[in-house]
C-alpha cells in the first residue's frame, strides 16, 4: 500500500510544469543588475510590457505583472580633461520575470580621443588617435598612437552613433568609404595595425574632385558632399551595413556650386561649406530631395574693395553656444559666425567679430572643439593644436 501510494505522488508531481513567466495574468519578481558603471556614471535602464519601470541603479523588482518586457538601455558620457568618453549598454532586448536581468555598460573603446588624418600633400595617411590625457597636458606630442596600418588616401573622418570610424579614401582604387570597428579603435602605447570590417562604394558623379566631405546626422545617416557635383547626398543608416552599394536617397543641390565641408547644428539642422558662403538646409527638410536651402550667409572680413569677401570658406565646427567657425584658405583667417546671424531665412551678409589671422605656412585643414570650449586646428604646417 505505501509503495503505491509513492507511485501515485511521483505520477502527480511529475505531471506539473514550472508556470509560464511570459504568460499573462500572473505576477513574478524580477532581479535587475545594471553592471559596469563607474561612479560618475548615469545608467538609465527602461522595462516596457504590461507595465513601465525605469530605473537608474540595482533593483529587486516586486509583484511584476507577468509578460514580455522590452529593455532599452541609454548610452551616456563622462566628462574628462578635455574629450568625454561614451559608455554603450549590451544585454538581452527582451525579458520576462521570475529571474535576473543583466545589462553591462562599457566604455566605447574609440571615445575618449580625439582623431585625425595624417597626410603628405595628398599621398597616402593614417589616421592618428590622441587621448585626451595627453591634449590635456599641452606642450609637443611626437607620434601618437596609429589607429591604421591601411592606407586611407588622406580623405575626410567622421564617427558613426556606434563610435565606429569611417574614413574617405580619395583613391579610386579603394573604396569610398571605410569603416573601422570602435573595438579597435582604443588607446594603445604604440602603433597597432587595424583592418577595416566595411567597405562601401559611393555613386561617383564622374568628375573630380568629387566626394571630398563626410558626415552624420542624429538619426545615423550619412551625409557626403562631391565638390565637383555641386551637390550633398544622403545614404540611410541601414544602407551602410547592407550588401552592395548604397545609392544616394536624398539629394540636395539648391543653391550649392562646389561643397567642401559639412556639419550638424544642435537642431539637426545641415550647414555646407559652399563656394563664397555657408549654406544651411533645416532638419525639418532633409527627408526628402530638392529641399530649398533655408538661409546662404555670406561672410565680409574686410573693408578693402579688393578683398572684402571669403571666397572659399573651408572646415567647420560649432562652439557650445552655438556659433559656427570656419576659416578662408585664401586669407589664410580663422573666424566666428555668430549664432544669432545663423537663424532666420534668406540671404545676409554678416561681418564676423573674431577674426584670427594665421601664419602663411599653416593652412587650416581641420576644426573641432573640445568638451571645455577649445578649438583645435589641424594645419598643412604638420602640426595640430589648441
Amino acid at each position: 500500500m505505501l509503495q503505491r501510494m509513492c507511485v501515485v505522488v511521483l505520477l502527480a508531481l511529475g505531471a506539473c510544469t514550472a508556470p509560464d513567466p511570459c504568460a499573462l495574468g500572473r505576477e513574478a519578481n524580477l532581479d535587475v543588475r545594471m553592471v559596469g558603471n563607474p561612479s560618475t556614471g548615469r545608467p538609465k535602464l527602461t522595462l516596457t510590457g504590461p507595465r513601465t519601470y525605469e530605473l537608474t541603479e540595482n533593483a529587486t523588482l516586486t509583484n511584476v505583472p507577468t509578460g514580455t518586457y522590452r529593455v532599452a538601455a541609454n548610452t551616456y558620457t563622462i566628462e574628462q580633461a578635455r574629450i568625454r568618453t561614451a559608455w554603450a549598454p549590451s544585454g538581452p532586448a527582451d525579458v520576462c520575470p521570475g529571474g535576473v536581468l543583466e545589462v553591462t555598460w562599457a566604455q566605447i573603446p574609440s571615445s575618449g580621443s580625439m582623431f585625425l588624418q595624417r597626410t603628405n600633400f595628398g599621398s597616402e595617411g593614417t589616421p592618428l588617435a590622441y587621448h585626451g590625457d595627453i591634449l590635456a597636458q599641452g606642450g609637443l606630442v611626437v607620434n601618437p598612437p596609429g589607429v591604421s596600418g591601411v592606407s586611407t588616401s588622406g580623405g575626410d573622418l567622421a564617427f558613426d552613433r556606434l563610435g565606429n570610424l569611417w574614413t574617405l579614401s580619395e583613391s579610386t582604387a579603394s573604396p569610398t568609404l571605410q569603416r573601422y570597428p570602435a573595438a579597435q579603435l582604443g588607446h594603445a602605447p604604440a602603433p597597432v595595425a587595424k583592418t577595416p570590417d566595411r567597405g562601401v562604394w559611393l555613386a561617383s558623379s564622374m568628375c573630380v574632385p568629387d566626394v571630398v566631405a563626410i558626415a552624420f546626422d542624429p538619426s545615423g545617416d550619412l551625409w557626403f558632399a562631391s565638390k565637383c557635383g555641386a551637390k550633398v547626398s544622403r545614404i540611410g543608416a541601414a544602407d551602410l551595413t547592407a550588401s552592395g552599394s548604397p545609392g544616394s536617397q536624398v539629394v540636395l543641390t539648391d543653391q550649392l556650386q562646389g561643397p567642401t565641408s559639412l556639419a550638424f547644428d544642435k537642431q539637426g539642422n545641415l550647414w555646407v561649406s559652399d563656394v563664397g558662403q555657408l549654406v544651411r538646409f533645416d532638419a525639418s527638410t532633409l527627408a526628402s530631395s530638392g529641399a530649398s536651402a533655408g538661409r546662404v550667409v555670406r561672410v565680409r572680413v574686410s573693408d578693402d574693395p579688393m578683398n572684402t569677401d571669403v571666397h572659399a570658406p573651408g572646415a567647420l565646427a560649432f562652439d557650445r553656444d552655438g556659433d559656427l567657425w570656419t576659416h578662408d584658405f585664401g586669407l589664410n583667417l580663422l573666424f566666428e559666425v555668430p549664432a544669432a546671424s545663423l537663424g532666420g531665412r534668406g540671404t545676409a551678409t554678416v561681418s564676423p567679430a573674431v577674426r584670427i589671422g594665421l601664419p602663411v605656412t599653416a593652412l587650416v585643414e581641420g576644426l573641432a572643439f573640445d568638451d571645455v570650449g577649445g578649438l583645435w586646428m589641424a594645419t598643412t604646417a604638420n602640426h595640430f593644436g589648441r
